[in-house]
């Protein structure tokens, strides 16, 4: 069984398969994302991976502090987020899947 784990103290990211990685050993909140049933050169396996990794890194970076509706808590739940998103991208090393990731950005860069 293969897994990415998500660790974010307050914005660090660990990988490994379960016997790689100890979750309690770290502070932060830990999610795991289980890749082993997905080949990630087929673009529709790639953006599942990437949706799990977006889930993982929103449940990751949910803090009652970050919760708050102010627009600095908000700020900082996302920047969170997306630095958890791109830490595991860049982790994993599926090129595809960077790729995808690649894309969402831009596109979300130009929705702004």
């Amino acid at each position: 069984m293969t897994r990415i784990l998500l660790a974010v103290l307050p914005v660090a990211l660990l990988f490994a398969t379960p016997a790689m990685a100890d979750p309690q050993s770290t502070d932060g909140r830990v999610v795991s994302v289980r890749h082993d049933r997905l080949e990630l050169t087929q673009e529709a396996d790639a953006a599942l991976m990437l949706a799990r990794l977006e889930r993982a890194a929103a449940m990751a970076c949910q803090t009652p502090e970050l919760r708050r509706a102010g627009p600095a808590a908000r700020r900082a739940l996302e920047t969170c987020r997306l630095d958890a998103v791109a830490q595991a991208v860049q982790a994993l090393d599926a090129p595809l899947v960077t790729d995808l990731h690649a894309r969402s950005l831009s596109r979300q860069i130009a929705a702004r």
